[in-house]
This record gives structure tokens, C-alpha cells and sequence, in this order.
């Protein structure tokens, strides 16, 4: 990420932060974009996201390794009606929560 962008961002959330426009702080090419909107603070305030989303995420480290896939069941899924009865024994056991005061 460049540092202008950076620099934009930052005047751009100084700006909102203590309530003003922040039209007159974005760059020639996001006030265009901001000022064909009807709410150019909004718009600004997507495209400041997006920037922020995309051009801050970090880098991975090199050794990056695939997971293996997930294990396969053993035993098949229970049927539905054996999943609800289950679920309703589990709900009857629990214990109540302890009031705390």
C-alpha cells in the first residue's frame, strides 16, 4: 500500500472523527467518484473500506502449507428423528445455571 493512500486515508478518517466533510481531503480521482454520489461522505466512506480491506491485509508467510481434507466419518449420519431425540436427551440432562450474585 502506497504511502499517499495512506496519507488520504488517514486526512479522510480526521475528517470524520470530528464530524466535518471529508470531501475536500480525498484525491482528485475519489472526489469525482464521491461527488457523482447523492451521499459523497458515504461514498467516500466505501471506498476508504475497500482501500483499508484490500491494500492493508497481510502477507503469508512463505512457509505456507496446505491442510489435509477433513477425516471421513466412520459411522453414517444418524437419521433425522434419532438426531432429535438425541438432542432432546442432551437438553433434559444439562444442568441449571448457577446463579451468580
Amino acid at each position: 500500500m502506497s504511502e499517499d493512500l495512506l496519507e488520504t486515508i488517514n486526512g479522510l478518517k480526521g475528517r470524520w472523527m470530528i464530524g466535518g466533510s471529508a470531501l475536500d481531503k480525498a484525491s482528485s480521482p475519489w472526489r469525482e467518484i464521491a461527488e457523482s454520489d447523492a451521499s459523497p461522505d458515504s461514498a467516500l466512506l466505501a471506498l476508504a473500506g475497500q482501500a483499508m480491506q484490500v491494500g492493508m491485509r497481510t502477507i503469508p508467510g512463505v512457509d505456507l502449507k496446505p491442510l489435509r481434507p477433513l477425516p471421513r466419518l466412520s459411522l453414517p449420519t444418524p437419521p433425522l428423528q434419532a438426531r432429535q431425540q438425541f438432542q432432546a436427551a442432551i437438553r433434559v440432562g444439562k444442568l441449571p445455571e448457577p446463579q451468580i450474585k
